[in-house]
């Protein structure tokens, strides 16, 4: 038991992740909990590259999931979104300290929500909810030419939730997964450069990617 989130380690027994909007936040949470059981002390732990500790990845995941890689704030979770964008600013200036209290504020957030909370945390788990979120964004908003603006559309954050699940925001390839890693800092750059085109076939082939795996 995490505050009000109950983290489930044992895997999705109940079928393919919950990638709606309450999902991600549910699964945000999820990864906050891991952290939080496991090593929270980021002082720690290696930032960037592909030895980089898998709780930052974990760290820049949640945060993204709510929003902060693209400053989005979420109309239910403002707490949430404001230490995620933290987070996404600490990794940036390569600030440790501001990543960790963005982490303790993401923590106490999601110690104040009543969230229950089962997802895989290995890296396969969340390289899963990475791919089924993909798979969503297409489903659910289409084009990205079609998108609004990164402070008004969810597509935004969620496919740069695709790509810090990958390891993108951190410059780590996954050993198991060098496609998909590929594919996130694809994902990664199109947004940063706003390439719409670049996001359709970063999109495809992050799906193409999770069909073989």
């Amino acid at each position: 038991m995490f505050g009000g989130v109950v983290l489930s380690a044992a895997g999705c027994s109940s079928g393919d992740p919950d990638v709606t909007h309450d999902g991600q936040i549910a699964y945000a949470c999820a990864l906050a909990a891991h952290v939080a059981e496991d090593d929270p002390d980021v002082a720690s732990w290696t930032m960037i590259g592909d030895d980089a500790e898998p709780l930052m990845r974990a760290t820049v995941a949640m945060g993204s999931l709510a929003g902060g890689s693209v400053a989005f704030e979420l109309d239910e979770h403002a707490e949430l979104s404001d230490a995620g964008k933290a987070i996404f600013e600490g990794v940036s200036r390569a600030d440790l300290e501001a990543v960790q209290a963005g982490l303790d504020d993401f923590t106490a957030g999601c110690d104040n929500l009543s969230v229950s909370a089962e997802g895989e945390m290995s890296d396969e788990g969340q390289i899963r909810f990475g791919c089924d979120l993909a798979a969503h964004v297409v489903e659910e908003h289409g084009s990205a030419e079609s998108w609004g603006s990164l402070g008004e559309e969810h597509a935004w954050h969620e496919v740069m939730s695709v790509g810090a699940l990958f390891g993108a925001p951190i410059g780590q390839e996954l050993a198991d997964y060098p496609d998909i890693s590929a594919a996130g800092r694809d994902l990664y750059r199109a947004v940063s450069t706003l390439d719409t085109e670049a996001l359709d076939g970063g999109l495809e082939a992050v799906v193409d990617h999770c069909e073989h795996l």
